[in-house]
């Protein structure tokens, strides 16, 4: 396994974070690196992500999932739910640095085991679940239960605007 969590790396993740004022901890950061690690590894066997080159990852996969938090300002009791997460992405980065729980979705059995897995790896999950469902099949529990709800590369806007709306409450 190629080492991601290197002094290096976690540099140049800081400077990135630092150009967009995203304060992270030490331990934070080292969470998102062993991510992308945890990813690229799973990779190998199972299509998660074709961003495969640790400074690309830095971008398209911490840094653009990041960027959301500027906007969530969640508490322990608020939760997320992440659309089509695929691989984890924004759901497992978010679940590194936000206090909040967070429900990944995605209709793929695989990519769920996968993101349920990095979650334990990482041992956030206790705050990150994920769940083999497809957003328009919502479950009459999960109606109305989420604060915030994140989706990339699903569909057009209004599609996920479409899909988002019945999980989010009522404010």
């Amino acid at each position: 396994m190629e080492k991601v969590y290197t002094e290096e790396n976690e540099k140049k993740l800081l400077r990135l974070l630092n150009i967009y004022d995203l304060s992270t901890t030490h331990e934070q950061r080292k969470l998102l690196l062993t991510y992308l690690e945890l990813l690229f590894e799973k990779n190998k066997t199972l299509n998660l992500t074709r961003i495969t080159d640790i400074d690309s990852a830095l971008v398209l996969h911490i840094l653009d999932s990041l960027l959301l938090s500027k906007f969530m300002l969640c508490s322990e009791e608020d939760s997320f739910c992440d659309i089509g997460t695929g691989g984890g992405v924004p759901g497992i980065p978010l679940g590194c640095v936000l206090g909040c729980k967070g429900l990944l979705i995605d209709s793929i059995g695989k990519k769920i085991s996968a993101v349920n897995e990095f979650a334990e790896q990482l041992g956030i999950q206790d705050r990150i679940i994920a769940k083999q469902m497809r957003a328009e099949e919502i479950e009459a529990k999960m109606k109305r239960n989420f604060r915030f709800v994140v989706a990339r590369a699903v569909a057009k806007a209004n599609v996920v605007m479409e899909y988002a709306e019945p999980f989010l409450m009522d404010q």
